[in-house]
């Protein structure tokens, strides 16, 4: 069977992010999910790292800059183009390699570190993605994934807004909202922690959650946050992000780290 059958070949990021609200909050939501995943995602000793699922390979500069060997997997033809650009024009190496995260082209035991960025919940067979980055790793390695949170605050209470808008049919006939069921769209799980760690089973234990930003495209936030001056503004953003990391499971935005499963 093809592996790459269930994958979309010609996935690019621009429509995704056009989706998305514009606004002070968003700004801040997409460097601080950056920011904390690349800080997590370097911590430790370097070693051999795989970024799977690396897209345009964006954080490979810096996990480079902090001694990590990083080699990329990626299924899209038009996002390896893009990888190798954007990495050689930063000058970090890269071993770059086409492949999907269920079938991954590696030896046990491989890898100190794999990392997956706001990927998992696009794979075809998250549960076997999962199994395979367990595989791959090395006994006392660590496996970093981070998702967009479909449990968190936000997510919950803009669908209860939603479900007001659509009955007083504020929001046209079969219009999608950012929070609804992305399953409807071009995922194939909700993201949340307890839906990674039963896909994860015994491959993978949970370590550590880290929570980043709270109450993002809730309806009518980002024009909140848009009424105050520029350094007020920042002072809410922030304040609510420093609440998200005491509360993750009610953030925007996780970033999980896992160690090696008994399976």
């Amino acid at each position: 069977m093809n592996n790459f059958e269930n994958v979309d070949l010609g996935w690019q990021p621009e429509p995704l992010w056009d989706e998305w609200p514009k606004g002070r909050d968003t700004e801040f939501v997409m460097w601080r999910m950056e920011q904390a995943f690349v800080d997590i995602a370097k911590a430790g000793r370097p070693g051999r790292m795989l970024d799977a699922a690396c897209g345009q390979a964006r954080h490979v500069p810096e996990l480079h800059r902090a001694g990590w060997q990083v080699f990329g997997l990626e299924p899209s033809p038009e996002m390896i183009v893009r990888a190798r650009h954007d990495v050689g024009e930063a000058g970090a190496p890269l071993e770059l390699c086409r492949g999907i995260g269920e079938v991954l082209p590696f030896k046990d035991a491989t890898f100190d570190r794999v990392v997956c960025m706001s990927s998992l919940d696009h794979y075809a067979d998250p549960a076997k993605g999962m199994r395979e980055m367990s595989r791959v790793l090395r006994p006392d390695g660590r496996v970093i994934i981070a998702v967009v949170n479909y449990h968190g605050l936000s997510c919950r209470a803009s669908r209860f807004v939603y479900k007001l808008q659509r009955r007083f049919k504020l929001v046209p006939a079969g219009k999608r909202l950012l929070w609804d069921d992305p399953t409807m769209g071009e995922h194939t799980f909700e993201g949340s922690v307890p839906a990674m760690q039963k896909l994860a089973g015994s491959s993978l234990m949970l370590e550590e959650t880290y929570g980043v930003s709270m109450l993002w495209a809730f309806p009518g936030w980002s024009k909140v946050v848009g009424v105050f001056p520029g350094r007020i503004a920042s002072t809410i953003i922030r304040g609510v992000d420093a609440l998200a990391r005491r509360l993750p499971g009610a953030s925007d935005f996780v970033v999980t780290t896992w160690r090696k499963g008994s399976s």
